[in-house]
């Protein structure tokens, strides 16, 4: 089915701009389909990766909760800039930097790409101011203050990193304490 849909899109094309060849480099330009009974819809990913990833963690440590989840967790609990958050499981500290987020008004996605910054100029310019603008309503002067604990060093290690490379431990006073480990006497 892909072939065929790639072909029509391909057949369409080559007749809009009268063209007989389209080289296949450039830009990707994902397309998704959706078929139900004799229609079907086809789709361009103009975001590209999902947009739960929002640009600030990395793959190799996972997490058991996803930035989106964290976030509405986040507006559930009205975390805003003159509020604490605790985390006392903390892991890879998905939780704090969505509450520093949101308590910052940094907008999600701001360090991440997406697709469509490759399609060309068309967009490119507007989606620069926006970027401008979202950093420019970026509220630093805040009193927010995140602490989290978790037993896994590795996770605390890199959630302070995180933070660190963001500038949200200096602003936000973000503060990762790693669990004594109690010994058991023999």
């Amino acid at each position: 089915i892909q072939s065929i849909i790639k072909k029509a899109i391909a057949e369409s094309l080559k007749k809009r701009y009268k063209v007989s060849w389209f080289k296949e480099e450039g830009p990707l330009y994902k397309i998704q389909f959706f078929i139900l009974k004799d229609e079907v819809s086809l789709m361009l990913d103009t975001t590209g990766i999902g947009l739960y990833k929002r640009g600030y963690k990395e793959s190799f440590l996972q997490a058991p909760i996803k930035e989106t989840l964290a976030a509405a967790i986040i507006d559930l609990a009205r975390v805003n800039k003159f509020t604490s958050l605790i985390d006392p499981f903390c892991g890879s500290g998905t939780l704090l930097i969505e509450g520093a987020m949101k308590a910052m008004n940094i907008a999600p996605g701001l360090k991440r790409g997406f697709a469509f910054e490759s399609f060309g100029a068309t967009y490119k310019n507007a989606f620069k101011e926006e970027k401008q603008r979202a950093r420019s309503l970026i509220d630093r002067d805040t009193h927010f203050e995140a602490i989290g604990y978790d037993n896994d060093y590795k996770a605390v290690s890199y959630t302070h990193l995180r933070a660190h490379e963001t500038g949200r431990n200096l602003v936000c006073r973000l503060l990762l304490e790693k669990k004594k480990k109690k010994k058991k006497k023999q």
